[in-house]
């Protein structure tokens, strides 16, 4: 299984995660399943706007290193300029999980380094798997989740949004 998470803080949020969905469908990588959309505030850097976020099962047939090149490509063609490190964001695409496998180049550190610690990767992940394990603590998703400060939450979009 591949998961991404997808995230953004600037324009139209929800129109940017639907347009980023279609870009990663033409450059040939097909989504499975798709959580629901979620808020949450900034992490890393708090003052700014709130994110809109979600994560993707997508089928790969190539390596993981193929999919970040193609994820970089979305992003660029959707305009994301990297100012500033955990900054606003037009478009973020994050492999977090890539058939389990274990990456830690320079370019591509597998699992995702950060996912544990962010509840708007862990929410929408154990809404596609809820009996997720990380393999490094071998905690379940719960487990992580519950260790998350309650400032750091993310809540589900409402369908009116």
């Amino acid at each position: 299984m591949i998961f991404l998470g997808v995230g953004t803080n600037l324009g139209d949020k929800k129109r940017n995660i639907l347009r980023a969905y279609e870009l990663l469908e033409e450059k040939g990588v097909k989504i499975l399943r798709k959580s629901s959309l979620y808020r949450s505030e900034a992490w890393g850097i708090r003052d700014q706007d709130s994110f809109l976020n979600s994560v993707i099962e997508v089928a790969f047939e190539e390596e993981a290193a193929k999919l970040l090149d193609i994820c970089l490509v979305v992003e660029e063609e959707m305009g994301r300029k990297r100012i500033i490190k955990w900054g606003p964001r037009l478009i973020d695409l994050d492999i977090i999980s890539f058939h389990k496998e274990k990456h830690h180049t320079k370019r591509l550190i597998l699992p995702h380094p950060f996912y544990t610690q962010r509840a708007f990767v862990l929410t929408p992940l154990a809404e596609l798997e809820e009996d997720w394990k990380d393999e490094e603590s071998g905690k379940s998703i719960q487990e992580l989740l519950a260790e998350i400060p309650e400032e750091d939450a993310c809540t589900p979009l409402g369908e009116d949004e």
